[in-house]
């Protein structure tokens, strides 16, 4: 078949949004090693949602931690990425809801998602075997931000 430009444009196109959709629809489920568990917060005594891998490592391993754009959540499908390539080089990965997309106050650069990201940490630490000296954030767009 021969398309016109400007076809295989728009096919090209609906099957990344095809991808995306599919991706954060699924996110976690084709993953049984990702978790999705929650995490006491002291700031307001609650518990958050978070996707979570251990290596299986022995040893201390490095830690990532996945902060969302301020538009999405902690089912966004960039944490399958970001946990992808946590699982390839044997680190441990934390991608937390941080209070979920910026519809309300709490969410975006709060103090209530800078104490939800301290309390992540603190989870992995207990829960994990993490090298302390190793631990990273990851964020794009409004996750890059906070």
């Amino acid at each position: 078949m021969n398309f016109t430009r400007k076809q295989a444009k728009i096919i090209k196109s609906r099957a990344i949004l095809i991808y995306f959709l599919f991706n954060i629809f699924t996110f976690g489920q084709q993953n049984s090693d990702l978790n999705e568990i929650t995490f006491f917060s002291p700031i307001d005594s609650s518990y958050q949602p978070a996707m979570f891998y251990k290596t299986e490592i022995t040893g201390a391993q490095p830690l990532l931690v996945g902060l969302h754009t301020w538009s999405s959540d902690y089912t966004q499908s960039a944490g399958v990425t970001y946990y992808e390539i946590c699982k390839s080089k044997n680190w441990n990965f934390i991608f937390p809801n941080l209070r979920g997309p910026n519809d309300h106050p709490e969410s975006t650069g709060s103090e209530f998602v800078i104490a939800d990201a301290k309390a992540a940490v603190e989870y992995c630490k207990t829960h994990a075997n993490v090298d302390t000296s190793r631990i990273y954030l990851i964020g794009a767009s409004g996750g890059g931000y906070t």
